[in-house]
């Protein structure tokens, strides 16, 4: 006699991979949304004379931030000893929470890099304070958009995953 529905372990989570295309639309996405941005910025003449090297450089570097946190999401995510095996939904929440964490100490790094070389050519606090700005508004943007990438990629991923399951009859 076959077991009941409610006696059948709960169906695993779909395998979380998503492969590189979904990480490049996202990538691609955040960085479009980042050039926007910046974008408007010059496009309104609101930057003081001498700012805009500054602003266009903080923003290329929350955009390289960006994906190399991108990189590092890929490398975690779509390791191929994870691919097919059942998941926990703890452990994926467990999972990606380490992933905003790297995320963060990836963009704070890179964020310290930047500035320390400006503080070291001797550039002065204002131009600095520009390039911080445009670099936390530019890695919000792209980290934004990314995230809304890849959320709608594992949604589809989810959806298809929870339609080809069958439901046992009950007995």
């Amino acid at each position: 006699m076959p077991p009941s529905a409610s006696e059948v372990d709960p169906a695993p989570l779909p395998d979380p991979g998503l492969g590189g295309a979904a990480f490049r639309r996202a990538l691609l996405a955040g960085a479009g949304a980042a050039a926007l941005g910046l974008g408007v910025v010059l496009a309104t003449g609101a930057l003081p004379a001498g700012m805009t090297p500054f602003v266009a450089g903080g923003t290329v570097l929350a955009v390289g931030a960006g994906a190399l946190a991108l990189v590092v999401h890929g490398r975690w995510i779509d390791r191929p000893a994870q691919r097919g095996t059942p998941g926990d939904g703890r452990l994926l929440a467990g999972r990606l929470q380490t992933l905003l964490g790297l995320s963060f100490v990836v963009k704070l790094a890179l964020f310290a890099a930047g500035a320390f070389t400006l503080v070291g050519l001797g550039v002065g606090f204002p131009q600095i304070a520009a390039f911080a700005i445009a670099f936390a508004a530019a890695s919000l943007l792209c980290q934004g958009t990314a995230a809304l990438c890849l959320e709608r990629a594992l949604s589809r991923r989810a959806r298809g995953a929870t339609a080809s399951r069958s439901v046992l009859p009950e007995s």
